[in-house]
């Protein structure tokens, strides 16, 4: 509840409570000190006069406490009403912080992907390595991306490492990107992967390649035989 209503709940409380004074004192007044006769019609001494007041004050009291007890009541109600709605309000705020903050990180995901995927054909290596680690990472902040990015890890394994033939086989020495690839593959959380899915490394050639702790499972693998 807003101060001017608090403010406007202890005017009334005031006020009637200055009410209830002054009829206080108009009443003992009548009862105790009032000699005239239609004002004490029926000739009551003092002390009757006294009790008749005593109770006349009870019920006066019992009228102005349930005025008070309404009144506070009613503003009691304005005021979880209020607050309600202020839950509300803050709630709805929240969730709109939330969606906006989801949509900021969904933005900011979209783009870090783009720019990997296009450095990830960079004619240097220190691009492509760094682009092969930034997907990665959003492979691991973001579900969603994960099997997009295994699918795109494995597809730029193949086209960089096929197999030769035999007269086209050179050294045995992998390059440093593939590894890295590869690495990234087999260190990759396979929770984020349905049932179905299966990562595609057929035919290619990956002598020379560091495969231990490497987590394979679920891949359609051929490696050249050596």
């Amino acid at each position: 509840m807003s101060d001017n209503n608090t403010d406007t709940l202890k005017g009334y409380l005031i006020i009637l409570a200055v009410i209830f004074l002054i009829f206080l004192v108009f009443v003992i007044g009548i009862f105790l000190f009032s000699d005239f006769a239609f004002l004490n019609p029926k000739g009551l001494e003092t002390e009757q006069r006294l009790d008749y007041g005593t109770k006349a004050l009870t019920t006066l009291g019992a009228i102005f406490g349930g005025f008070a007890v309404l009144i506070n009541a009613y503003y009691a109600a304005k005021r979880a009403e209020a607050m309600d709605k202020s839950a509300e309000a803050a709630n709805k705020s929240a969730e709109a912080a939330l969606k906006n903050a989801e949509a900021a990180q969904d933005k900011q995901i979209s783009e870090r992907f783009a720019k990997a995927i296009e450095q990830l054909g960079n004619e240097r290596i220190e691009t492509r390595l760094e682009a092969i680690y930034t997907l990665e990472r959003i492979a691991k902040d973001s579900k969603d991306y994960h099997w997009t990015i295994m699918e795109v890890l494995t597809a730029f394994v193949r086209e960089n490492a096929p197999l030769k033939k035999e007269e086209e086989q050179e050294s045995p020495k992998i390059r440093t990107d593939i590894q890295a690839a590869l690495t990234v593959i087999g260190r990759r959380n396979t929770e984020n992967e349905q049932e179905k899915q299966r990562l595609d490394l057929s035919n290619i050639d990956i002598r020379g390649v560091d495969l231990i702790k490497a987590n394979f499972r679920k891949g359609r693998l051929h490696f050249k035989q050596f």
